[in-house]
C-alpha cells in the first residue's frame, strides 16, 4: 500500500469536514474551534501489533457573508492513525491494516451546536470514504454491535467490500464507530483490513479503549 493509500483515512476525514462546514452557521465572536487529540491505549494497540503514527491536525475553513460582513470559521480536527504490517499472501510485508481515530470539535454559534459528524450514520461515514478513495468499494453491512467507549456507547458497524492493494482487488472489511461525544468533541473510529486477516477483535478492543483528551505534546 503506497503512501497516498495509507493516508486516505485522514484525507477523507478532512474532505468530509470541509464539505459539511457550511452547516456551521453564521457570524460569531469565536472564529476558531479546536478539537483535542484522541487515541487508543498504547498497550491495546501494541497487543494487536498496530504502530501509532504522529497525530495530525487538519483544519477546514469556511467564509460566511451576511449583509456587509464576512467571517471565516476555522475548525481544527485531529487524526491519529495506526498501521499493521500483515503477513497474508502477496500482501506480506505491507501496511494493509489501518485504524484511525478522528476528533472534531463541537461548534457553538448563536446558541446552536453543530458538528458535521455528530449525526452521521455509519453508512454516511463509510460512504464518504468510498467517494474519496479510488479503488475502494463498500458493500452491505454484515455486522452491528454496541461497544462501550469514553464512558458512553458507540454503535459499531462492519461493512464488506473491497480495496485495491498492491494493484489487486482484495476483499476487505470496514469497521466504523458512530460518534461519541466527550469533553466538547466528537470522536469517530475507523478500521480497514483484508477480510482474510480477521482484525475485528483488535479493532473492537481499540474502540473500547479510546482515550480523549490526550496531551498534544
Amino acid at each position: 500500500m503506497n503512501a497516498n493509500r495509507r493516508q486516505f483515512l485522514a484525507a477523507t476525514a478532512s474532505a468530509s469536514l470541509a464539505a459539511t462546514a457550511g452547516c456551521l452557521g453564521f457570524l460569531s465572536d469565536a472564529t476558531t474551534f479546536e478539537a483535542q487529540q484522541a487515541a487508543t491505549a498504547e498497550s491495546v494497540a501494541g497487543e494487536g501489533n498496530y504502530v501509532k503514527q504522529e497525530p495530525r491536525e487538519l483544519r477546514a475553513e469556511r467564509t460566511f457573508s451576511v449583509a456587509d460582513q464576512e467571517q471565516t470559521v476555522t475548525v481544527a480536527n485531529w487524526v491519529t492513525e495506526y498501521y499493521k504490517t500483515i503477513d497474508v499472501g502477496p500482501l506480506s510485508g505491507q501496511r494493509a491494516g489501518v485504524f484511525a481515530v478522528v476528533s472534531t470539535p463541537q461548534v457553538e454559534i448563536l446558541g446552536e451546536s453543530f458538528n458535521p459528524l455528530a449525526e452521521a450514520s455509519p453508512r454516511d461515514i463509510v460512504s464518504r470514504f468510498q467517494q474519496q478513495y479510488e479503488g475502494m468499494s463498500v458493500g452491505d453491512r454484515i455486522d452491528q454491535t454496541t461497544l462501550g467507549a469514553l464512558g458512553g456507547s458507540a454503535l459499531v458497524s462492519t461493512f464488506g467490500g473491497s480495496a485495491t492493494m498492491q494493484g489487486q482487488q482484495v476483499d476487505t472489511n470496514f469497521i466504523v464507530s458512530g460518534s461519541v461525544e466527550n469533553a466538547g468533541d466528537h470522536v469517530v473510529s475507523l478500521g480497514i483490513f483484508p477480510r482474510e486477516l480477521d482484525e475485528q477483535g483488535n479493532v473492537h478492543a481499540m474502540i473500547e479503549n479510546l482515550e480523549h483528551p490526550i496531551s498534544s505534546e
